[in-house]
């Protein structure tokens, strides 16, 4: 479809959590960026739609197996721009930055969340502080997961 709409874009393969997996990147300007248009089956909506290498790096890995695989250092994916979170501010640059976001999230109680950690490489250690300062503050429980650098779950 991108070839038709004049889009550039190549084929990456690797793996997903250790199975063997392909996805695009596409040239959106002068950026490049990781569409995974066949993977929005964990519950988060568009977590690789125009994505950084960083923000994949968590859940996916590049192999050298083909020819064009060995060639995709020409397509670093580096600019956070055009990522569905960034556009959308849905994402999260630091701790502070976070709780807000939580906090915010309380307005709709049931509903489920999805915040991008984007410029920003947390432990999971921080992240958990994070929750567990807000939801011990306003005494409100919530589960989480994290897949492709966004943090999922659900308001109560």
């Amino acid at each position: 479809m991108c070839d038709e709409a004049g889009v550039p874009c190549v084929v990456a393969t690797g793996e997903l959590q250790t199975v063997p997996h392909a996805w695009n990147m596409v040239k959106i300007g002068e950026k490049w960026a990781h569409v995974d248009a066949t993977n929005n089956d964990t519950g988060i909506d568009h977590p690789v739609f125009n994505a950084t290498d960083n923000s994949i790096a968590l859940e996916y890995t590049l192999n050298n197996e083909f020819e064009i695989d060995s060639q995709l250092g020409k397509y670093t994916a580096d600019s956070y721009e055009n990522d569905y979170y960034y556009v959308n501010n849905l994402y999260t640059s630091s701790s502070e930055e976070l709780k807000e976001k939580l906090i915010e999230s309380f307005s709709e109680p049931g509903e489920y969340y999805n915040i991008k950690i984007l410029k920003w490489t947390p432990t999971w250690d921080e992240i958990s502080d994070c929750f567990n300062e807000v939801y011990r503050q306003y005494n409100k429980p919530a589960n989480s997961s994290m897949f492709a650098s966004v943090l999922h779950g659900q308001k109560e």
